[in-house]
């Protein structure tokens, strides 16, 4: 009684639903405190989310651009190899002639992706830790070295450069070797 009413905030932890449960709370109040002119009754997360919108923004941004790259970088690996390939048909037809298996073959350029993909996560990891420092303030609840982000972002840069030589590594696999040995 005699209190000032007009910036009372009254906190609450439920069980279940909130929104379901602050239906119920504003007869409550309303009840139990009538000299307050008006009862708004909201979730916490409606009240905080506002201020996290734009660090959602961020974080949607940042994941959209790592998105781009990593087509950017599988569609890279994909023309250098298919190029590669191209160029290696006289020598790929006559690995065939000689007895070398198809498979053999898409083990080798495979392998060749895999290993500009290794040298290109290695020095991604080594970069993110030079840089760990001046991105920990933009980072939301993930040290700057945590080794699961790290092992995350290094599988999936491997997993696009398996996906990106593939398609070159089957076109080597289908070398005719008596074509591949007239063009020359």
């Amino acid at each position: 009684p005699g209190a000032d009413t007009r910036h009372l905030t009254l906190f609450l932890r439920t069980r279940g639903d909130a929104a379901t449960a602050a239906s119920s709370i504003r007869p409550i109040l309303q009840t139990a405190v009538p000299e307050l002119p008006f009862v708004t009754v909201s979730t916490l997360q409606e009240v905080v989310e506002p201020h996290y919108r734009e660090f959602r923004v961020g974080a949607t941004l940042f994941g959209l651009y790592g998105t781009v790259a990593l087509v950017l970088a599988g569609l890279g690996l994909y023309s250098v190899l298919a190029y590669a390939v191209r160029g290696r048909t006289h020598e790929l037809g006559i690995r065939l002639a000689l007895g070398a298996e198809p498979r053999e073959l898409v083990r080798l350029v495979v392998g060749d992706g895999l290993r500009l993909a290794l040298i290109g996560a290695a020095l991604g990891i080594a970069g993110a830790l030079a840089a760990g420092r001046a991105l920990a303030s933009l980072l939301y609840n993930v040290p700057a070295w945590d080794p699961l982000a790290l092992a995350l972002g290094a599988g999936t840069v491997l997993a696009a450069a398996l996906l990106a030589s593939s398609i070159p590594a089957r076109r080597a696999a289908r070398v005719d070797p008596v074509t591949a040995l007239r063009s020359d």
